[in-house]
């Protein structure tokens, strides 16, 4: 595995999937779902794809992911790690998180790794890999979108704020009683 650099255009996608992702986390409820396609995804619960178990593509934010079994398609993560023992068939994509595939654990895809690092114990990558470690300059480039993150998370908590219902204080004295 060797580790290349990300291009100009690579870097400008992260950074529009990095809002994107800010987006969900601000306005979802916390919450994991699996449809009738064998997709899982979740916000901020962990997602485990058990021994003898298959699933087809996997998406978290703020959350990981543990593959025992097979995942068909591919597997996607933000602010999460991804642990393999089972096998992943297609590509693994990872940002702020880390890669393990333990013993057994293959991924036959390439992966894309920011902000994080690959540990193989055991188990095989297959495909390419792309790592991009942490440091100030990722940082730098992700500060804009973390701010508009922030933000939106901001009015999402203000408006929901403003919605819930307001009573007096004190409160108003029961009927008949002055």
């Amino acid at each position: 595995m060797t580790g290349k650099k990300l291009g100009g255009g690579a870097v400008l996608v992260l950074q529009a999937a990095l809002g994107l992702a800010g987006v969900l986390m601000a306005s979802q409820p916390m919450h994991a779902e699996s449809d009738k396609d064998g997709d899982r995804s979740s916000v901020g619960g962990d997602i485990v794809i058990q021994k003898g178990e298959t699933a087809r593509n996997v998406a978290c934010v703020a959350c990981s992911v543990y593959v025992h079994g097979v995942v068909d398609g591919k597997v996607a993560v933000v602010m999460g790690d991804v642990v393999v023992d089972g096998v992943v068939n297609e590509k693994v994509a990872i940002v702020m998180g880390d890669l393990k595939v333990q013993h057994g654990g293959v991924v036959q895809g390439d992966t894309a790794i920011v902000m994080g690092g690959t540990e193989v114990d055991g188990g095989t990558v297959e495909g390419r890999s792309v790592n991009v470690p942490k440091g100030p300059i990722v940082l730098a480039l992700l500060f804009p979108f973390l701010m508009l993150a922030l933000l939106i998370w901001f009015i999402v908590w203000i408006v929901r704020r403003s919605r819930s219902p307001r009573y007096p204080y004190p409160p108003p004295p029961p009927p008949g009683i002055r």
